[in-house]
């Protein structure tokens, strides 16, 4: 069997998380659909 690796380092991990904390998601969320769950691309 082999070992499998992270996809990402920590590093990388820590600078996509940064990146998803940018984008202005609440004003992307359509009316009567506030504190659902939304999917990021």
């Amino acid at each position: 069997m082999t070992t499998q690796h992270p996809r990402y380092s920590k590093e990388e991990y820590a600078q996509r998380d940064d990146e998803i904390d940018e984008i202005p998601v609440c004003p992307q969320v359509k009316k009567g659909h506030y504190r659902k769950i939304v999917a990021i691309r």
